[in-house]
């Protein structure tokens, strides 16, 4: 609904309000996460959990959600329950992805 803003910065998380207010951060983790997306309802953040390299130009991350409450959660796997990682049924890992995201 354009009221929150979701970013990367310190390699996690960060959620405020879209006039800058009650910045706060809502992940924690080992690694670096990416590429935060707003749920179309506005009420979950889609993103890349254990964001790495894969060679000189590719890279890989594990598609999570959290709700977007501005809670902190810690997305290191099996740490926190509240977090969602996107696994295939029949799949023991959540699902990779290296390009761009969406919602459906």
């Amino acid at each position: 609904d354009g009221s929150k803003i979701a970013f990367n910065a310190s390699n996690h998380k960060w959620l405020m309000n879209a006039d800058g207010s009650s910045m706060v951060p809502v992940t924690e983790s080992a690694a670096q996460e990416a590429y935060p997306y707003f749920s179309p309802d506005g009420k979950y953040l889609l993103f890349g959990a254990d964001f790495h390299s894969t060679g000189p130009f590719g890279h890989l991350w594990y598609l999570t959600v959290i709700p977007a409450d501005g809670q902190l959660y810690n997305v290191n796997e099996g740490a926190d329950k509240r977090v969602i990682p996107l696994t295939a049924k029949g799949e023991s890992m959540p699902a990779a992805a290296d390009g761009g995201v969406a919602w459906r």
